[in-house]
């Protein structure tokens, strides 16, 4: 083994206990993970990099989001490391809620509302004629 491989291998056996994040949710999150995926976390040598992948594996709206893709996506984003993954869902969901607004509010039925008490005036629309 080469002495670039054993200093990588000995950057990787870092005592789990001693990382701290700066967040104790985050510290604690990390703690709990499961020994493969605490280490693919600190492979990546910025520690910023760490909390944005600490922060998407808490968020539940990613959480969320990653529940309900397709099993096909699902594995194509497993594929991939844990920065990227994090970054693309992410992006998803932003997506996801820029479409939201864009559609603008909904009635029950999924028309729109033919008053919104938010007008300038404060007045409904006139009718259609």
């Amino acid at each position: 083994m080469s002495s670039i491989e054993k200093s990588i291998i000995s950057n990787l056996e870092v005592d789990i206990e001693s990382i701290n994040f700066g967040v104790p949710e985050l510290n604690k999150l990390f703690k709990t993970l499961d020994q493969d995926t605490q280490k693919k976390i600190i492979k990546y040598p910025h520690k910023e990099i760490q909390i944005n992948i600490l922060k998407g594996i808490s968020d539940p709206e990613i959480e969320e989001l990653y529940k309900n893709l397709s099993d096909k996506m699902k594995k194509q984003v497993d594929t991939i490391g844990l920065r990227d993954k994090y970054s693309i869902l992410k992006k998803l969901l932003e997506e996801k809620k820029k479409q939201a607004e864009e559609k603008g509010p909904r009635t029950p039925s999924g028309t729109l509302p033919l008053y919104s008490p938010h007008s300038p005036s404060g007045t409904p629309p006139p009718p259609p004629t």
